[in-house]
């Protein structure tokens, strides 16, 4: 009896404990779903915000395709510009094949002169003699020889001008090439510039559409780090995130969650040990029962045997009513252990209950916290994102800047090609001229030799070979007069003084005659004029 009372007051110290744990595992539910109701409120908060940010995407996007109908119109214009140029470079091509073709036609009066030259010079080389002639003959000669000799000056002057032009006109193509090649890099550099431009708008776009991001962002970081706090408030773990900081509460609050698991499932253990216990206590009460039956049974046979035995059978039936009551009593007990039993394991099955919805609510909680790690990534994935769009338009702004030294630089040396040309043109023309001027020289010079030469330059075109033949002719007579003169000389030399003394006198006498001739002839002969200039021939 004393081992049964004191079992049955474990029993009811156990169920007390057990009671108190189901009135804290009840209260833990409670929390668990007001968090839960917490969660759902974030979560449909998240929602509106993710709403919103889808909106302000289709915004942008409008203002992204109202951009690239921009950025077509300014392709427009852009090819606009290009036609322009391209019309000023046919312009130019143009130009150059009129230079090319006064240059050409430069040459061929060149040609023309210079086979003139090189015919006079054929003829008049070497061809001199080294006597002593008429007067005429002599003027003659000397003039011959000052044309042979400005005519090899302007052979050497027209071969030098004629390598300028040559050097000139191949820097003119080179020059011309480099402008083209300029234009052309200037036309790279724009469009590189236009493009540069394009990437720097939808840079500066994505920019301001990464700080909208940003600012969500900062507000969701904000109201998850509430969000933070209250559940750390919740689980009772307010002073610890303060004391580590709130970058380690979320591992705080993870830790704290699985010590609140640990402990549930140590209640659980200590719960399913409990009634365990409670279950073999149940079984030692029924095996002491039926001991207790088979003892009282035992002690009926006894009290019967007794009874038999002797007549004094009162106090053997007192007994008998005694263990009668004594064991309608533990039997009372045991019915009601056995429905203390039956209420346990209800509140042991509720509590099961219970425990899934809490592992539900935790499973929700799991899914909430991988929702906001899943919104970390994101912010950290944006901010990178940030990061290379601020590199890339840095990058941007060093590039454009780069174009426009270029484009400085390429205008500048432009600017000083053209001046170069335009130099080169200036000089060109005043070679030009001074072709010209020399081809009225040598235009002068002829009409005055053939007007020499005796041949009529007004009234006729006098050929070349007419004037070549007659130069011909002219050496020929100085050189059978040259010759002539020499042999008189060696002649007379064997002579006797008195005859060489009298030939002398009449050689005076008729080179007298001879140096004075007509006036009229005299005149026009040495007086002769150049056509075009009134040039005194004696003055080449």
């Amino acid at each position: 009896m004393v081992t049964l009372q004191e079992a049955l007051q474990n029993t009811e110290l156990e169920t007390k404990a057990s009671r108190e744990t189901i009135m804290r595992l009840v209260s833990e539910v409670g929390r668990e779903q007001k968090t839960y109701k917490y969660i759902n409120s974030d979560v449909t908060n998240m929602r509106v915000e993710l709403d919103n940010a889808l909106a302000s995407r289709i915004d942008l996007e409008r203002e992204i395709e109202a951009l690239n109908e921009r950025l077509e119109a300014s392709q427009r214009a852009w090819r606009n510009a290009r036609d322009q140029l391209e019309n000023r470079d046919q312009n130019m091509s143009t130009l150059d094949r009129e230079i090319k073709e006064k240059d050409y036609r430069a040459r061929d009066a060149f040609t023309q002169f210079t086979s003139l030259k090189e015919s006079l010079v054929s003829i008049l080389g070497d061809r001199y003699g080294h006597g002593h002639g008429a007067p005429c003959e002599d003027v003659i000669k000397d003039r011959i020889r000052s044309l042979v000799t400005s005519a090899r000056d302007k052979d050497a002057n027209i071969d030098m001008l004629e390598q300028k032009v040559r050097n000139l006109t191949e820097q003119l193509e080179r020059q011309i090439e480099m402008q083209r090649s300029a234009e052309r890099k200037i036309r790279q550099a724009q469009n590189d510039a236009a493009d540069m431009e394009d990437r720097l708008h939808h840079a500066e776009n994505d920019i301001a559409a990464t700080d909208a991001l940003k600012d969500g962002l900062r507000t969701d970081k904000h109201r998850y780090l509430k969000f933070m706090e209250r559940v750390a408030s919740a689980m009772k773990v307010d002073t610890i995130s303060a004391d580590v900081g709130f970058d380690m509460s979320g591992d705080a609050i993870i830790a704290r969650a699985e010590q609140l698991q640990h402990m549930e499932m140590d209640a659980l253990a200590d719960k399913t040990t409990h009634v365990y216990n409670l279950q073999r206590k149940i079984k030692s009460f029924k095996d002491q029962l039926e001991s207790k039956d088979l003892h009282n049974d035992l002690l009926r046979k006894k009290i019967q045997q007794l009874e038999e035995r002797v007549m004094g059978r009162s106090e053997l039936e007192q007994e008998k009513d005694d263990e009668s009551l004594r064991s309608r009593k533990l039997e009372k007990l045991v019915e009601k252990y056995k429905m203390q039993i039956n209420e346990l394991r209800q509140e042991i099955r509720d509590l099961k209950a219970r425990l899934m919805d809490s592992s539900n609510y935790r499973i929700e909680t799991l899914e909430a916290s991988k929702e906001i790690e899943t919104l970390e990534e994101k912010v950290l994935r944006l901010e990178r994102v940030r990061q290379k769009q601020a590199k890339k338009i840095h990058n941007l702004k060093q590039d454009i800047d780069m174009v426009e030294g270029e484009k400085v630089g390429t205008s500048q040396t432009a600017d000083y090609t053209i001046g170069q040309l335009s130099s080169e043109l200036a000089t060109t023309k005043a070679a030009l001229d001074e072709i010209t001027k020399r081809e009225r020289q040598l235009l002068d010079m002829r009409s005055v030799i053939a007007r020499m030469l005796g041949l009529e330059v007004n009234s006729l075109a006098v050929p070349d070979y007419e004037i070549i033949s007659r130069l011909e002719k002219l050496v020929l007579a100085n050189k059978t007069h040259a010759f002539t003169t020499l042999t008189l000389d060696s002649a007379l030399e064997d002579m006797e003084d008195g005859f060489k003394s009298g030939y002398i006198e009449a050689t005076r006498t008729l080179g007298t005659r001879s140096r004075s001739p007509s006036p009229h002839r005299s005149r026009t002969r040495t007086r002769s004029m150049s056509p075009t200039r009134r040039r005194d021939p004696r003055q080449y």
